[in-house]
């Protein structure tokens, strides 16, 4: 068994590199829902060109703009440290999606936390 300390950690390329080829959908976004990075999966199933997921606020992805209060007090429930799961019903392009988002707030270095949310098609069953 090798010794975890040994391993080096990754850099912030590498990390970005690992979650481009992730089969679920990673954004990162802040405590108004602005997105700030996402992985090529999370554009896909948003419906959004990869390069300009950053910029983008998540509630001008929904379906239905009466959604906007879930999307704030999910986020808001985010970023005072639960682990919240809802789905949403987004449309992009005339296309309505239905997406699973697992959502949980993390700290930047800055200190400012950000809202981390994976995010995978909702299924029939869902």
């Amino acid at each position: 068994m090798s010794d975890p300390t040994s391993t080096p950690p990754l850099a912030t390329d590498q990390v970005s590199d690992l979650l481009g080829g992730a089969p679920f959908g990673v954004l990162v976004m802040n405590g108004e829902g602005m997105i700030t990075a996402g992985n090529d999966a999370a554009a896909n199933l948003v419906g959004v060109a990869g390069g300009k997921l950053p910029g983008t606020f998540f509630a001008d992805l929904l379906a239905d703009p009466g959604d906007s209060p879930l999307l704030e007090d999910t986020l808001l429930a985010a970023l005072g440290g639960e682990e919240v799961r809802r789905s949403f019903q987004l449309s992009a392009d005339g296309i309505f999606r239905v997406v699973n988002m697992r959502c949980w707030s993390e700290a930047t270095r800055s200190g400012l936390p950000m809202v981390l949310a994976m995010l995978e098609p909702a299924t029939e069953d869902d």
